[in-house]
């Protein structure tokens, strides 16, 4: 057995950042929207401005889920990268197909959120988008949906932080486990947080409508986002009485951020 690579292994394993989980997602997702440009703009404003808006704050939503779901497939070895030197400690407790599934289920949900940011960009860029309200509708609606994806990639996520947070815990001296007799007796040690299998199907389609997200969306989610849209972000001018009156403490934004639940669908 090479133990300098297992060696390697588990200090490549000891350095991968901490999995983001749901509130991660979700403290993420309101900063991003309560840093919005704040304007009041008048009636009549032609739509071009806010097209542009838009446009780079739909983007702006996609690197940052990409960020997130980049840094996990990246910093996570491939499965047959850890093969068949270090398979004896991985696979003693967690099943090898499960993270090899994982790891695949992360990188379908970037590229998903990725097809779901050109959709919706296509739809900014329709002419049948004229108002602020079809705008921020859009941009509640494109929100939601990759919110949602990144949701249901939530068992995954968990799933790999557990796995990271057993083989950076483990001593060296379980690399003295060389013999079968060692390796046969921490295979019997098996963890009971491991993908169900209804977890291991990859519960999305392969393409999300987004002319139709209502019934792929939770409605909380939707009155959430909408929530956070409205207090940021352009307004029309007959408004501006409303927006001056409105509280701008992000403190009240994070308690309705710490209430939001998994809501994997």
């Amino acid at each position: 057995m090479d133990k300098a690579k297992i060696l390697e292994l588990q200090k490549r394993f000891k350095q991968i950042s901490v999995v983001p989980n749901e509130k991660d997602f979700a403290d993420s997702m309101a900063s991003l929207i309560q840093n919005q440009i704040v304007t009041v703009i008048p009636k009549n404003h032609p739509t071009y401005p806010l097209l542009h808006f838009y446009t780079q704050e739909l983007w702006s939503a996609e690197m940052m889920f990409n960020d997130k779901l980049s840094t996990v497939f990246k910093e996570f070895p491939a499965f047959n990268q850890i093969l068949p030197s270090f398979s004896y400690l991985l696979c003693g407790r967690y099943d090898g197909y499960h993270y090899f599934l994982a790891q695949g289920q992360v990188y379908h949900a970037r590229e998903l959120i990725r097809t779901i940011a050109y959709g919706f960009e296509q739809l900014l860029d329709n002419g049948d988008c004229d108002s602020l309200e079809k705008f921020k509708r859009l941009e509640v609606n494109a929100l939601g949906c990759m919110y949602t994806v990144a949701m249901r990639c939530m068992p995954s996520l968990a799933y790999l932080e557990k796995v990271r947070q057993y083989i950076a815990s483990l001593p060296d001296s379980c690399l003295e486990f060389e013999n079968n007799a060692a390796a046969s007796t921490l295979r019997k040690t098996k963890c009971d947080a491991i993908l169900a299998d209804e977890d291991c199907t990859f519960p999305l389609a392969v393409d999300v409508d987004v002319h139709n997200v209502a019934d792929f969306v939770h409605p909380d989610v939707f009155s959430w986002l909408d929530e956070l849209v409205r207090e940021n972000g352009p307004r029309i001018r007959d408004d501006q009485l409303d927006f001056a009156k409105q509280s701008r403490n992000p403190k009240e934004h994070l308690a309705t951020v710490s209430s939001m639940k998994s809501l994997v669908i």
